[in-house]
């Protein structure tokens, strides 16, 4: 008989410019980024945050 193993998920409506947020965290996370890729992607997030949040 089959083990059944079960997975917690989130399931979140995003636009575009927040699944750029969501891949840049999760590439962030990653501990091989060389310092110039951290500093991109931190550059890149910074960008589409202020777009989303004009205000800050």
């Amino acid at each position: 008989m089959a083990q059944i193993e079960n997975a917690w998920c989130v399931v979140k409506n995003v636009n575009d410019d927040e699944v750029e947020l969501l891949e840049i965290d999760e590439n962030l996370c990653r501990r091989e980024l060389s310092a110039l890729d951290r500093a991109t992607f931190l550059t890149r997030r910074q960008d589409v945050y202020q777009k989303l949040h004009p205000e800050v």
